[in-house]
C-alpha cells in the first residue's frame, strides 16, 4: 500500500510542530544505511489521522520512485503515517523483518531495477504484487534474520564517522 502526500501549505498549518498525533515519514527521513528519522518535525494529529494510511510497526517502507527508488527501505519501530512515494509492506508472517531484508537483496534489487517506467523512475505497487518473494520455510527465516541482524549491528558498530 501506498501512502498519502501533505502539500506544502497543509503541512505547514496544521502537521508541523505538532505535540501530538502519529510521525510522517517522506523518502527523505528514510536514510541510505536503512535507518528513519522519526522526529522530523512532522506529525498526524488524531483529527486529520482518518485521511492518511498507517503502516505499522514491524513493517517494512520502501520508496517506489524518483532516484532512491528501491534504494531507501526502512524498518518501523513505531506505527507512522508515511508519504505517498513510500509502499508499506506489512508482512503477514510472524517473521516480518525477512520481508525488510529480501527487499535489501540483489535478486529484488534487479527485478526492482528491471521494471523501472517513467520519466522520473519508478515501479507502480501494482507491478510489485507481481513479483514472486521466495519464502523459505519459517525456522529458516528466522535463522536468515537472526544472522542479518548480527552483521548488520556489526557494520553499525564498525562505522567510521
Amino acid at each position: 500500500i501506498t501512502g498519502d502526500s501533505i502539500n506544502a501549505t497543509q503541512k505547514e498549518k496544521y502537521f508541523t510542530n505538532q505535540k501530538q498525533g502519529l510521525n510522517y515519514i517522506g523518502t527523505k527521513d528514510i536514510q541510505n544505511d536503512t535507518s528513519i528519522n522519526y522526529e522530523n518535525g512532522v506529525k498526524i494529529t488524531n483529527n486529520f489521522i482518518e485521511n492518511f494510511k498507517i503502516a505499522n510497526i514491524n513493517s517494512t517502507l520502501l520508496c517506489l520512485e524518483g532516484g532512491n527508488a528501491g534504494r531507501k527501505i526502512g524498518f518501523l519501530e513505531q506505527n507512522v503515517c508515511y508519504g505517498n512515494k513510500l509502499c508499506n509492506f506489512e508482512s503477514i508472517f510472524p517473521n516480518s523483518k525477512f520481508i525488510f531484508y529480501f527487499l535489501q537483496s540483489m535478486y529484488f534489487f534487479n527485478l526492482f531495477m528491471e521494471n523501472l517506467v517513467g520519466i522520473i523512475g519508478g515501479t507502480s505497487k501494482e507491478k510489485i504484487k507481481t513479483f514472486l518473494i521466495p519464502l523459505p520455510p519459517l525456522k529458516e527465516q528466522e535463522k536468515i534474520v537472526k544472522i542479518l541482524d548480527e552483521l548488520f549491528t556489526l557494520k553499525k558498530a564498525l562505522r567510521v564517522e
